[in-house]
C-alpha cells in the first residue's frame, strides 16, 4: 500500500506541471497515460498510482487533457486510443513517470481546481472505443462541477479512500483526486488484491471506497475487521440486497 496524503499530492502535482510543461505540453494538448497496474509488483505500481494521480491533475490544472490507458489492452488497442485521442505524449514506462513527478523546473500557473475531465475511453462494445470527456466549457463552469461533486460526498480533509480499481477507470480515479482536493488522503494498493484490501481496513481505517459488487464478493470471503466507512459507492452492476445488508 502507498499512503498519499494531500500535501504530497500538491507538491508532485506542482512538479509534474513542470514536467509536462518541459515535455512541450501546451493547454489544449492530449498526453496518454498507461496506468501502472498488472505491469509492476504491487509495491512499486502503489506508488506509481500515487505519480499518475499527480500527473493527471497537473495536466487537467493546466489545461491539458490526460488519457487514461487501460494497462490490459493489447497493442492495437492502445494504438487506436492513443491515435484516435491526438495525443502526442505517451507516458507508460516507470522512469517517465516518476521523472515527471520529481522535475526540478518552474512550473507553469496551474488552476486552483482542474479545468476539464480527463479523456476516458468507451469499452467498444457497438464499435470502436470512443473517447468521452469535459473541456473547454470555462474555468467557472469546470471548477463549479467539480466543487458540485466534492460537495454532494461530503468529502473533508479527514476522510480516507481506499482505491480498489485501476485508475484507467473513471470512478476510481476522480474519487482519489476529489479526496485529496479536499485535504483528504489516498491509500492505492497498486492493485486489488482481496487480502491485502482487508488488512488497509484495519491498518488505514479508511472513511470511503469506490468498488464494484466482485470486490465486496471477493471481500466478504475473508476475516474483515467492523466497517470503518461513513461511505462506500459503487458501479459497474447491481449489488444483491443480501451482499449489500452485509
Amino acid at each position: 500500500m502507498y499512503v498519499l496524503e494531500a500535501a504530497q499530492y500538491q507538491r508532485l502535482t506542482v512538479a509534474a506541471a513542470g514536467g509536462l510543461h518541459a515535455s512541450g505540453l501546451r493547454p489544449g494538448d492530449r498526453v496518454a497515460l498507461v496506468t501502472p497496474e498488472h505491469r509492476f509488483p504491487a509495491e512499486e505500481a502503489a506508488y506509481l498510482q500515487a505519480c499518475v494521480i499527480a500527473v493527471t491533475a497537473a495536466a487537467l490544472r493546466t489545461g491539458i487533457t490526460p488519457v487514461p490507458i487501460n494497462p490490459l489492452l493489447t497493442g492495437p488497442e492502445r494504438s487506436h486510443i492513443v491515435t484516435d485521442s491526438g495525443a502526442t505524449v505517451v507516458i507508460s514506462e516507470s522512469a517517465h513517470l516518476q521523472s515527471l513527478v520529481t522535475h526540478a523546473g518552474p512550473p507553469p500557473e496551474l488552476a486552483d481546481w482542474p479545468l476539464g475531465r480527463p479523456m476516458h475511453y468507451t469499452s467498444g462494445t457497438t464499435g470502436r472505443p470512443k473517447g468521452v470527456f469535459t473541456q473547454g466549457i470555462g474555468e467557472d463552469l469546470t471548477a463549479a462541477l467539480w466543487r458540485d461533486e466534492l460537495d454532494q460526498w461530503g468529502f473533508t480533509s479527514s476522510d480516507v479512500t481506499l482505491v480498489h480499481g485501476p485508475l484507467c477507470h473513471a470512478a476510481p480515479l476522480r474519487y482519489a483526486m476529489l479526496v485529496l482536493h479536499a485535504g483528504g488522503t489516498a491509500v492505492l494498493p497498486g492493485v486489488f488484491d482481496a487480502p491485502a484490501i482487508a488488512a488497509a481496513l484495519r491498518d488505514h481505517r479508511p472513511t470511503h471506497a469506490f468498488l464494484v459488487p466482485s470486490h465486496l464478493q471477493r471481500l466478504f470471503g475473508l476475516d474483515l475487521p467492523p466497517s470503518p466507512y461513513r461511505l462506500v459507492t459503487h458501479a459497474g452492476a447491481a449489488i444483491p440486497p443480501q451482499l449489500k445488508r452485509r
